[in-house]
């Protein structure tokens, strides 16, 4: 079963201003297993990720699977041997966390079903007429710093800047007081989106994470929005192929097996992908250079339900993680 730590384990949302999150404010008790944290970390990231995945072999979905469950426990905590890693590798390592802990909460607690790498969807970047003007709390805004996300739904679009830090036994500093140093630099990120694809984005939130002896704490912050720096547009087409190629290059692959409305995909020695059947179909249309995003999205919002109900599934599962995306994987032993 996925274990909840109430002490333990624990993400703070703050500042969430709108009314379809103004419920999150507050500190929550996150339900989530090894598998919710390999499928984000197999899904988000720079596409450089998924080149390598897909050049030297699916080993390195192996290999992260592996990272997953030697550092941190099952109920996500750090394990004593990643606190005992070598600095710069620890650091580099919380990095890799960091992300996949923001690809999961944006997916479970702020409903969004697809981030996107700023780099790896090639935006296009136009300078808007207003000067930067940094969000309530935020540090200096500085002319080369941008956000690490773009989340994509049926509605528009968030933006999202991920952090970690990670401190061995006996580190002086508060995981709050670590968060709010954070915090104030990714707030100062997110501030650079004016648009995105010519709309203002829903949200623009900071996403730390804290990982520490017997810890693991998130804060996620939203502040009122001020002045915005940059139009982004980019192909969104391109991006979304990009998100999925994993999925689009694994059917290729024997073993592949139809269960009723869903696809199993074999994966390297560990894992399978899941896929609803009618999504891959569309994905396949968009392959097409005349392929249109829109009915993707549109059948993600009508079978968010579906989703929602196989997440529920997985909670009493732990080798099992689907998403909002239409799309999920599950651990062999």
């Amino acid at each position: 079963m996925v274990i909840r730590l109430a002490q333990a384990k624990r993400v703070r949302f703050a500042r969430f201003s709108s009314a379809r999150y103004q419920q999150l404010n507050g500190t929550h008790v996150p339900v989530a297993s090894h598998a919710d944290i390999v499928n984000s970390m197999l899904k988000v990231g720079y596409a450089s990720r998924l080149d390598a995945m897909l050049t030297v072999g699916p080993w390195r979905s192996d290999l992260l699977t592996a990272l997953v469950e030697g550092y941190l426990r099952p109920d996500l905590r750090p394990t004593d041997y990643f606190l005992a890693l070598e600095p710069s590798e620890r650091v580099s390592m919380t990095f890799l966390l960091a992300q996949a802990f923001t690809h999961w909460a944006a997916s479970h607690h702020l409903s969004v079903p697809i981030l996107l790498h700023v780099v790896g969807a090639a935006p296009n970047w136009t300078l808007a007429a207003m000067p930067a003007t940094a969000k309530l709390g935020a540090g200096p805004v500085k002319d080369k710093s941008r956000p690490d996300f773009i989340g994509v739904e049926p509605g528009g679009y968030h933006v999202f800047e991920s952090k970690g830090r990670s401190y061995q036994p006996g580190a002086p500093i508060k995981s709050a007081t670590a968060a709010a140093r954070c915090t104030k630099d990714a707030l100062a990120q997110v501030s650079r989106i004016a648009t995105i694809n010519g709309a203002a984005p829903i949200t623009r939130t900071a996403a730390v994470w804290i990982l520490r002896p017997h810890e693991l704490r998130g804060y996620l912050t939203d502040p009122p929005r001020a002045a915005f720096a940059y139009d982004l547009s980019f192909d969104l087409r391109l991006a979304l192929l990009k998100y999925y190629r994993l999925i689009l290059d694994a059917r290729t692959g024997l073993g592949s097996v139809y269960r009723g409305s869903f696809v199993r995909l074999p994966f390297g020695k560990r894992l399978l992908l899941v896929v609803d059947a009618k999504l891959l179909s569309l994905l396949e249309a968009l392959e097409k250079p005349s392929g249109d995003p829109r009915p993707i999205l549109d059948h993600l919002e009508r079978r968010a339900h579906v989703y929602v109900r196989l997440r529920r599934l997985a909670y009493r599962r732990p080798d099992l993680s689907f998403g909002l995306d239409g799309t999920g994987i599950q651990l062999l032993p």
